[in-house]
């Protein structure tokens, strides 16, 4: 029993605001009194744990490199975990943009230097962006007119930059990569793939799982779109797909 007695224990050089929160996460029951040392042994290991609990509680493809990242130079608050966090998520985004207007002008060098450099977690970033205006807002597109695609599968396979597609089919997001349809158009990442007449971007999005009779919002197949652009061995390859 504690007896009606609990002590907290907190450091006098970290600063709150009035307005701020504490919140007791466990709490330990002793016997027996401990010591300043042994108290400052136990906060050491809760927070540990406590640091541990939260890199946890992010997106498993951003654990490992946060995990990496501890063991390099440990964090010490979870505030820490939070601020790098937020940070590799928006540099990751911003990897995003730029492989997408990359993509909008096939610059081949500048999409190579791009797929060297990326981290496996900025690939999964790179699979979730969308096309978003100044305010957040996802921007739509149609595949009709240019610029092309509001995520960089959409743009991929317009574009046929199969290799950066394969790689973006290779994150946990494939599933959602290949059923998303856009905000606007409902045009999936196979129709792009079929407007731009690609045919190896049609194929890798069908041995991926894409749904090959899903209609845009305006009930336009991907192989209406093949027919009325006379893409003939896209139209065949959707038949034997079951189109």
């Amino acid at each position: 029993a504690i007896k009606r007695r609990l002590a907290l224990f907190w450091s006098k050089a970290h600063t709150r605001g009035s307005d701020a929160f504490t919140y007791v996460r466990s709490v330990a029951v002793h016997s027996v009194v401990l010591s300043a040392e042994q108290v400052q042994r136990e906060h050491a290991v809760l927070q540990s744990l406590l640091i541990e609990d939260t890199i946890a509680s992010t997106p498993s493809f951003m654990q490992a490199p946060l995990t990496a990242l501890h063991a390099e130079t440990p964090f010490t608050t979870t505030t820490a975990v939070r601020k790098r966090l937020t940070a590799m998520v928006k540099r990751g985004l911003e990897v995003g943009t730029e492989l997408w207007h990359a993509v909008q002008v096939y610059d081949k060098s500048a999409l190579k230097a791009f797929s060297q450099k990326l981290d496996p977690y900025q690939l999964e970033i790179c699979a979730r962006w969308r096309l978003r205006d100044g305010d957040g807002v996802v921007t739509g597109r149609d595949e009709a007119s240019t610029p092309y695609g509001e995520t960089l599968a959409h743009a991929c396979a317009y574009a046929g930059v199969t290799s950066l597609l394969q790689r973006l089919l290779s994150t946990s997001a494939k599933v959602d990569l290949v059923r998303r349809r856009g905000v606007a158009s409902g045009l999936t990442a196979l129709h792009a793939a079929v407007s731009g007449g690609n045919l190896d971007a049609s194929r890798m999005l069908l041995d991926a799982g894409a749904k090959v009779a899903t209609h845009s919002i305006s009930r336009r197949s991907a192989l209406w779109t093949s027919c009325v652009k006379g893409l003939h061995d896209v139209a065949m390859l959707l038949i034997e797909r079951g189109a």
